[in-house]
């Protein structure tokens, strides 16, 4: 029967061939094992800790996009905004033909009246000559006026240095005779003044 002292004890070789085993077993460079890097997964945390927005934007948008309604919802704005464009386009083509129709008429208007300026025009021409001619010879009809009543008032001069009933009376007569005279020169002015009023050098 053996000794319980020398069945717990181990001997010295043992216990050195013990810990060379564990030595090679921690050893990456003899069990072929390679050391995980840590950084990478630090520095992910990092990044997303300093772009938080980004990184809840990202996700709150993969969350909302994975749920069946709310990828129904957005299917339907997207249809909605698109048949909203196509609506919002067809009303300004209606008002781009309506623009189009409208520039049309006014051009044929504008050809319209432009006609009838210039032969307006040609007529006020026409006419403006004619008022020329007219302005002038009412012009030199008030100078014969004017003479006509000089003359008059030369002759009533000479009535009243004539004694006697006959040349009393004649002198009545010629007085109304220059009146009359007096009154058409005034009024041929007066057309002579119109006339030049109008821009017509006369």
């Amino acid at each position: 029967m053996a000794h319980p002292s020398t069945r717990n004890c181990s001997s010295p070789r043992s216990k050195v061939r013990g810990k060379e085993r564990a030595d090679e077993s921690s050893d990456p460079a003899r069990t072929g094992a390679v050391e995980a890097d840590p950084r990478p997964a630090t520095e992910g945390i990092y990044w997303t800790m300093e772009n938080k927005e980004i990184t809840t934007a990202v996700g709150g948008t993969a969350l909302l996009v994975g749920i069946p309604a709310t990828r129904s919802m957005l299917m339907n704005l997207l249809v909605r905004r698109f048949r909203s464009e196509e609506s919002l386009f067809r009303s300004a083509e209606r008002k781009a033909g309506r623009l189009k129709e409208g520039l049309e008429l006014q051009e044929k208007e504008y050809k319209k009246l432009e006609e009838r300026a210039v032969l307006a025009a040609e007529e006020m021409k026409r006419g403006m000559g004619k008022l020329t001619a007219a302005g002038s010879q009412l012009k030199k009809l008030g100078s014969e006026a004017s003479n006509m009543e000089n003359k008059y008032t030369d002759l009533l001069q000479e009535l009243r240095r004539i004694p006697g009933s006959q040349s009393i009376a004649l002198r009545g007569q010629v007085a109304e005779s220059a009146s009359s005279v007096k009154k058409q020169r005034q009024a041929i002015e007066r057309h002579v003044n119109q006339i030049v009023k109008q821009g017509i050098d006369i």
